[in-house]
């Protein structure tokens, strides 16, 4: 089975939409009730903002990855392996950066467990798990597409070497895009859900969110 257009197109897709997801648009801008701190708007901001940057990422490996199939249809093979490598390197940074992502949305959750106002508290743990969920999911995703990137770079690699008959393992590589896809499922139903009480939370704690 080859590294076909696509397959490419499938998880560039969904790499783009993963990033579309996780991206960082909003910030606190102002407001604050008397019961919280300017703390929980400085680690808000620093979660949305690191989101921001994993998306920005993303969209960086989708573009490489796109530019794949035109590559092999040249026989570019060498600059497939260069770029899948390259990929690689882009996804391990991505999620080195969801595992700090974590951490913040762990110190996030650990502010909030200590405001006064249960209203709050409430809401802003809501958020928090979800947030969780949708990160679990989203490393998922991003893990079984840097398998089936290496996948892919084998593949390359043995075309550059100039060895005939070369092919992908057909049932490793569906069972990826099926794990892939499923957790591209799974996030488009957190999503509106993280947003909905991503706008609860500031409405509960009075406070102001500006697109970026």
């Amino acid at each position: 089975m080859k590294f076909n257009k696509k397959l490419v197109l499938q998880i560039v897709v969904l790499i783009v939409g993963l990033a579309l997801i996780i991206s960082g648009v909003i910030k606190i801008v102002g407001g604050l009730k008397g019961s919280t701190t300017p703390e929980v708007i400085n680690k808000f901001n620093e979660i949305y903002d690191l989101g921001g940057q994993i998306g920005d990422e993303m969209k960086t490996t989708g573009a490489l990855l796109n530019g794949i199939s035109a590559k092999e249809q040249a026989k570019d093979y060498a600059g497939a392996v260069k770029d899948t490598s390259t990929a690689i390197l882009g996804i391990d940074n991505v999620i080195s950066e969801f595992n700090v992502l974590n951490i913040k949305i762990s110190e996030f959750k650990k502010i909030l467990r200590n405001i006064s106002d249960s209203a709050v508290k409430q809401s802003g743990l809501k958020l928090v798990g979800l947030l969780e969920q949708r990160n679990a999911t989203s490393l998922d995703l991003i893990n079984n597409t840097k398998q089936f990137v290496i996948l892919s770079k084998t593949y390359y690699e043995e075309l550059a070497a100039g060895k005939t008959e070369v092919k992908i393992d057909e049932t490793q590589a569906n069972s990826l895009i099926q794990k892939i896809t499923q957790a591209d499922k799974t996030l488009l139903i957190l999503t509106p859900q993280v947003n909905t009480a991503t706008q609860d939370f500031a409405k509960t704690a009075n406070f102001q969110l500006k697109t970026k």
